[in-house]
């Protein structure tokens, strides 16, 4: 079996998986833009509250979606190799 070491990089707009092999090779990898894109203007829970000029938070769901797909990554790659997410 095959080793992986998995990078995960939260962004503004997306999130990014990396998936490399022990030899340093890149065996895949993934951009998931965020489900709920970037809050900008009011906290979806309470659309009384404005957010300050210049800031840009995400849904904490839009987390736990690209750990999903994280965890499919290396299962997707030992099965179908040459496959690119």
């Amino acid at each position: 079996m095959r080793g992986f070491s998995i990078g995960i990089d939260f962004g503004t707009e997306t999130g990014r998986v990396l998936v490399v092999d022990m030899n340093g090779k890149i065996a895949g990898t993934s951009v998931v833009p965020y489900k709920h894109g970037v809050i900008t203007e009011k906290l979806p829970i309470n659309d009384a509250l404005n957010l300050p000029k210049d800031y840009a938070l995400q849904h904490p769901n839009d987390y736990i979606e690209i750990y999903d797909k994280v965890f499919q990554t290396p299962y997707v790659l030992l099965m179908y190799p040459k496959k690119i997410l």
